[in-house]
């Protein structure tokens, strides 16, 4: 072999470990004093996933943006109680003259202490011509045309009688009314002293 063509086979080697060098990924560079001087985003391993500090303050954020939709939700919640109830005593009031007019007096709500208290309010009532008082209760009842709110009283001696349909005017209040002996006002009618106790 001549030299030539030694020179040629070292500088062919060379070529190949720089290409090999470049292409594999393993192959690292060495770093200059700029670059190992650079500060490095701190990364802590756990199995496979990554967490870094961003991360928990973007968490953080959430977490911050619904505790307050949620106090919001609770705050109107609870100012929207007051007024919720006076017009519901109004319904009460409303339906209980136009059987009697003039005659009754709504006065301070009873609690239920039972799961009825979601579709249920009582109402003390007191009756102007005799002086008794009664328990008015309004309550959703499941009906042909839909839930309903009707008004029942009730008097010391858990005697129940339906007095009429809140917010039900015209034609509907005429078949309710002339339904309102069926099985389910009965149901209701028996149910009430449990409730209310």
């Amino acid at each position: 072999m001549t030299e030539n063509t030694k020179d040629k086979t070292v500088v062919e080697e060379k070529t190949t470990v720089e290409t090999i060098a470049e292409v594999s990924p393993k192959a690292e560079k060495p770093k200059t004093e700029k670059e190992s001087k650079t500060p490095v985003k701190t990364v802590k391993e756990k199995g496979s996933i990554a967490i870094d500090r961003d991360f928990f303050i973007k968490l953080g954020i959430f977490t911050t943006f619904i505790a307050v939709i949620f106090g919001i939700l609770i705050y109107s919640a609870i100012l929207s109680r007051k007024s919720w109830q006076k017009n519901l005593k109004t319904c009460v009031e409303e339906v209980l003259d136009e059987k009697d007019s003039n005659n009754w007096t709504v006065g301070n709500a009873k609690t239920i202490s039972n799961t009825f208290s979601v579709n249920a309010v009582c109402y003390e009532a007191t009756n102007r011509k005799t002086g008794q008082i009664y328990t008015a209760v309004l309550m959703r009842v499941v009906t042909f045309y839909g839930p309903i709110s009707v008004v029942f009283t009730v008097d010391d001696d858990e005697n129940v009688e339906m007095v009429g349909f809140s917010s039900v005017k015209g034609r509907i209040a005429y078949n309710l009314i002339s339904n309102r002996y069926s099985k389910r006002f009965e149901y209701w009618e028996k149910k009430i002293p449990e409730i209310i106790r």
